[in-house]
């Protein structure tokens, strides 16, 4: 890295420059490095020479002027501008893709441990509509493991409680808590607003019910994405994103034939934070991926890894004719609805 501010950066790639702005991306070909990098960019027409104490202002006074810099600014501590920083690796206009994000709304089905992280992390990386449900009330026994609620709250609905800490530490965002449990599809279609852009199934199975089959047959009808992670004792497993009805389709097929050869053991009363935190954290962060580029590693697949030893296994549980890594859906796919 050769020089950063809150609007633009330089960084070396291989014999190149890239001078990265909020807006746009320029290359420099630069074939000495070791000469001073201000010199070599005014030969190249990029500045003008300037004297030592007036070269960086004047530079990015030069990149402005050749409309480089987005107008609006961060401040340099600004939680958006280092989100926009980041998403410049996915985008050479990251302030238009911050925003982009900031539209969708996401409606994620369970607040407990793994849909309280995903939630969380969303919103700190951009993400401003949700619609979070749950029937739940706060428990005492939670607090080990769901950190947006606390003593304080308990008692009260679980999706009031994140609601309450999340607009205190995010006062811009949209949230529509929904108090309610979900036992079948026309139960969670009455909860999901028509702008909802996913659906994410972080509830457990109750008794008698499979969430994921309910948010299957919800998103099939509803015709939105949706995705999927759950938590066990020794391993987790994350995924798949399903945008396509008849993926969505295989998917169900595939659980309702499971279930028909499951044998059901008693849930296992224990849970600790560090199995949901990097479960939902990794959901989180694939969400958010697809998101940015339309593709993620568990779009359309399943990624089962192992607590005990970190090993993990990718596992296509649904059909299709693309091939995951060429799959590029742009952004504004997620805002059709919106």
């Amino acid at each position: 890295m050769f020089y950063w501010n809150d609007s633009a950066y330089i960084r070396r790639d291989s014999n190149e420059l890239i001078l990265q702005g909020l807006k746009s991306r320029v290359r420099v070909k630069i074939s000495d490095l070791s000469t001073n990098l201000f010199e070599q960019l005014a030969k190249q027409n990029m500045i003008d020479e300037t004297s030592l104490e007036s070269r960086e202002q004047r530079f990015l006074l030069r990149l402005n002027e050749l409309g480089f810099l987005e107008t609006e600014e961060y401040e340099l501590e600004s939680p958006r501008s280092r989100t926009a920083r980041f998403l410049s690796y996915y985008s050479d206009a990251p302030l238009t893709l911050l925003k982009q994000i900031g539209a969708v709304h996401l409606a994620i089905v369970g607040m407990g441990g793994i849909g309280q992280v995903v939630v969380e992390h969303l919103a700190a990386a951009g993400v401003r509509h949700f619609t979070l449900i749950d029937g739940d009330r706060v428990e005492r026994s939670n607090i080990n493991r769901q950190f947006l609620v606390g003593p304080d709250e308990i008692g009260e609905a679980k999706v009031e409680a994140v609601s309450k800490t999340l607009v205190n530490r995010y006062p811009d965002l949209s949230l529509n808590p929904v108090a309610s449990y979900v036992r079948s599809a026309e139960d969670l279609m009455r909860c999901v607003p028509s702008r909802t852009s996913m659906l994410v199934c972080a509830a457990d199975c109750g008794e008698g019910v499979n969430p994921r089959s309910i948010v299957l047959e919800a998103c099939i009808e509803k015709d939105i994405p949706c995705a999927f992670c759950a938590v066990g004792v020794a391993d987790g497993e994350i995924g798949p994103i399903l945008e396509k009805k008849n993926d969505m389709k295989s998917y169900l097929s595939f659980l309702q034939q499971a279930e028909e050869n499951i044998v059901h053991m008693p849930v296992p009363k224990g849970s600790i934070c560090f199995t949901n935190s990097l479960v939902g954290t990794a959901l989180a962060m694939e969400i958010y991926r697809y998101l940015c580029i339309g593709s993620s590693p568990i779009h359309q697949h399943t990624c089962f890894c192992s607590f005990m030893n970190f090993k993990g296994l990718m596992y296509k549980r649904v059909g299709s004719e693309n091939d995951t890594n060429s799959v590029k859906i742009p952004v504004k796919h997620w805002l059709d609805n919106v």
